[in-house]
């Protein structure tokens, strides 16, 4: 099933998924990276997208992140520091964000709940 919502040919990489249990039904979050907001298909966005019905349904995509990343041409890339982790009710997924410009080989990792 597709999840991503974006209607152009963007990349979205690197999905991460966590459910979290509650009384009417498991809830189900997959976060994942996105290139929808940049023409050129480069810089990179954290999206969301989540399932209260067993993913029959999710909801419109949110995008989770403030300002965008360039990972092009950085050796470390963004795979090994993105996931996710349920705690209570709430899902924290965790990214790396690495602004246009900045050092090559460095990144902030940012977490938030969903």
């Amino acid at each position: 099933m597709r999840l991503n919502d974006d209607a152009g040919a963007a990349h979205q990489y690197h999905p991460t998924l966590s459910v979290t249990g509650g009384a009417g039904g498991d809830h189900v979050a997959v976060t994942f990276y996105d290139r929808r907001d940049d023409p050129a298909n480069c810089l990179t966005q954290v999206y969301a997208t989540s399932s209260s019905d067993g993913g029959l349904t999710w909801s419109a995509n949110t995008r989770l992140t403030t300002s965008a990343s360039d990972f092009d041409g950085n050796p470390n890339g963004p795979g090994d520091y993105s996931s996710s982790a349920a705690f209570q009710s709430l899902t924290y997924p965790f990214h790396s964000q690495h602004p246009p410009g900045g050092d090559a080989g460095s990144f902030d990792i940012f977490t938030f709940p969903f």
